[in-house]
């Protein structure tokens, strides 16, 4: 992706620190106003900018929905019953594992979140 014109930080470099520049997670200021220039510059990284920031808040509303669930009273109430029987039960121990991967080309940008919660025999 390119305007045709040259920029001092090349599309390919904002186009792979875009998700990074978005959630403000780049420590670097010097990076942070060369990022903040070129897409000033560059018309179609300005667009890629605005396209992955909405994307990122679309994808951050679904996480935060998605992640909000509760058990309901009867999964609470079987889970109680399991764990105030006595000791000659297995004991059960809650985990949660969480993977985040994201792959990320000239082209396109591909995000995938893994939530996997569960009860584990100790």
């Amino acid at each position: 992706m390119s305007c045709g014109n040259h920029h001092n930080t090349p599309c390919t470099d904002v186009l792979h620190a875009i998700v990074l520049y978005i959630d403000h997670e780049i420590a670097d200021q010097a990076s942070v106003q060369a990022i903040e220039l070129h897409i000033q510059e560059c018309a179609p990284c300005a667009a890629r900018t605005t396209q992955e920031a909405l994307i990122n808040q679309q994808l951050k509303a679904l996480l935060n929905r998605s992640c909000r669930e509760e058990a309901s009273e009867q999964l609470r109430n079987n889970v109680n019953a399991i764990i105030r029987e006595p000791s000659n039960q297995p004991y059960l121990q809650w985990s949660q594992s969480i993977t985040y991967t994201e792959i990320t080309t000239d082209s396109f940008t591909h995000t995938r979140v893994e939530i996997h919660e569960r009860y584990e025999e100790e």
